[in-house]
């Protein structure tokens, strides 16, 4: 199974240029993708139309086989799960209810089913004990944990074959809980998931993913594994910044800060 664009063009409304350009990718269930690039490449617009909630584009998007368009709301829920960057929900929910929205796609389900499935996830996300918690009084990292628990529970039980795309999933949290959850991504893809990020952590995807796309001014720059994608070259040309691979982890380098000069 797998998730394909062919030529992706997209020019949002009011846009004077295309904000994506002849995009085409083939990405497998079992690979862990990171979509990495400068704020503005085109990253978070690519994930809204490969996980389906853009549709007026140019080029064509095919998920396990299918014509992503053809996919009904509810049915294109039980096959992927979608992250946004920024979350909102003012509605006080406890952390639990907030998790458990991930099961609608799945009913008729009992109460019991749901929030054993929405526990479980909670202590992956090590927020069970948030469960109770209303969920606008968490802090930022809290809410993105709750988050990805929700999005851990809306995808099936038996996960093969499913799809998750998310957006800065290790937006706000703290470096354990990043590590925990790219473990559990892994995990997933293991069990024959797919995992499709956006990241801006350029040494966390090295550590983490199994492949890179490198995205820049809306075109695919490279796509390889992390050793080869991100390349002292490509570093410097896309970001600005120098960086560089030892023993396996890459490591990127600030330039020092230019002292102001004064007038005499």
């Amino acid at each position: 199974m797998s998730l394909i664009c062919e030529n992706l063009s997209y020019c949002p409304s009011g846009a004077l240029l295309p904000i994506l350009k002849n995009i085409t990718l083939d990405i497998n269930v079992g690979e862990m993708v990171a979509l990495v690039g400068p704020n503005g490449a085109g990253k978070s617009s690519l994930l809204r139309i490969l996980a389906g909630l853009t549709r007026r584009v140019n080029g064509s998007v095919s998920l396990n086989g299918r014509s992503i368009s053809n996919y009904q709301t509810l049915e294109l829920a039980t096959v992927r799960a979608w992250l946004a960057q920024t979350h909102t929900l003012d509605f006080n929910f406890s952390a639990i209810k907030t998790v458990q929205l991930g099961r609608g796609p799945w009913q008729p389900e009992s109460a019991v089913t749901s929030h054993k499935v929405a526990f479980k996830n909670l202590q992956v996300c090590d927020a069970a004990h948030l469960a109770e918690r209303f969920y606008p009084e968490l802090s930022g990292g809290e809410q993105q944990r709750v988050q990805l628990a929700r999005i851990f529970t809306q995808v099936k039980q038996t996960i093969s074959n499913g799809w998750l795309l998310l957006d800065e999933p290790c937006n706000a949290l703290d470096p354990a809980h990043q590590f925990e959850i790219l473990k559990h991504l892994k995990l997933l893809c293991s069990q024959g998931a797919g995992v499709v990020c956006s990241m801006h952590d350029l040494p966390l995807a090295a550590a983490y993913f199994d492949r890179i796309i490198v995205i820049q001014n809306g075109e695919i720059i490279t796509d390889n594994s992390p050793d080869l994608a991100l390349s002292k070259n490509t570093i410097l040309k896309v970001f600005g910044v120098s960086g560089h691979w030892k023993y396996g982890a890459l490591t990127l380098a600030a330039s020092k800060p230019k002292s102001p000069e004064h007038g005499g």
